[in-house]
């Protein structure tokens, strides 16, 4: 899959690039942790990172 940035700057598209790598990970754990019983799943936690 693909799709616009919907800029032509090179640091803008970075950046937003960067940000929605990140909430496709942040995605992706979460449905990943939903199914798997995990030993101490209970102790995880998502933690918000500034950027």
């Amino acid at each position: 899959m693909s799709f616009s940035l919907r800029t032509r700057s090179a640091a803008s598209a970075k950046s937003r690039a960067q940000r929605t790598s990140q909430q496709l990970d942040d995605h992706w754990y979460h449905l990943r942790i939903q199914h798997v019983d995990l030993p101490g799943k209970h102790l995880l936690r998502m933690t918000a990172l500034s950027g």
